[in-house]
């Protein structure tokens, strides 16, 4: 009774006082410490399709066989264009492409559209990836250069007319918030793959060699000369 009637003193409201400091500190302490975990978590993400690899998302990633998946179909995307596809080509490269890449892919699109339709034989064109025995076609991921590349053949179709390229696509992608989205995309006519170990061959044997000179990017495709 004599502790619930008397007062306190002036050193005990100090010791409870510092105690539920403290206490609120720690628990401000965790709370802080939580909200940054939730914040800059990297959860992976499974997705399953029935007769299809798993593919795995993290934050700022994705798992090797599904880049090489997406980079193949957008490959396709790109390159298998004529008058009756070409808006939904243009959509899919909107969708996975940085807008600043897919506003000069797009306007590639309809120039190569506009050129077949102009033909009265109503050309088209599409890409070809078949790796085999025999066959260059090839994917191919450079660690290094963060670069993926594809390596098949663009075919120019114009009545009984086939003429077929070998072409090289290039992509540089980045995943953000569990989004991948090709930052960078080049092409090139033949079948060499210009990755680091090219480069680096290169240089060797031409030490003034530009950085511009080292790839002739982005070739019209409508070039009849250019093999």
């Amino acid at each position: 009774m004599e502790f619930l009637t008397r007062s306190w003193t002036i050193d005990e409201y100090r010791y409870w006082l510092n105690r539920i400091l403290v206490a609120l500190i720690c628990v401000s302490v965790i709370a802080l410490m939580l909200a940054y975990k939730v914040v800059t978590a990297d959860e992976k993400i499974i997705l399953r399709t029935p007769g299809i690899q798993d593919t795995i998302f993290s934050k700022n990633t994705i798992d090797q066989a599904s880049m090489k998946a997406l980079t193949l179909a957008l490959s396709h995307a790109i390159g298998d264009i004529n008058r009756g596809n070409y808006e939904n080509q243009i959509k899919v490269i909107e969708s996975w492409f940085r807008p600043e890449v897919a506003t000069q892919l797009s306007i590639r699109v309809r120039q190569t559209v506009k050129k077949q339709l102009e033909e009265h034989e109503a050309g088209t064109q599409f890409f070809e990836f078949n790796p085999g025995p025999g066959s260059r076609d090839e994917y191919v991921f450079d660690p290094e250069l963060q670069m993926h590349f594809v390596r098949g053949r663009l075919h120019f179709v114009n009545a009984a007319k086939d003429d077929a390229r070998s072409i090289v696509f290039s992509f540089k992608w980045e995943v953000d918030n569990y989004l991948p989205k090709a930052s960078e995309f080049y092409w090139e006519f033949g079948d060499v793959i210009k990755d680091s170990k090219y480069l680096d061959q290169l240089r060797k044997s031409n030490k003034d060699l530009k950085p511009a000179e080292e790839w002739s990017r982005n070739q019209d495709l409508n070039q009849p000369n250019v093999r």
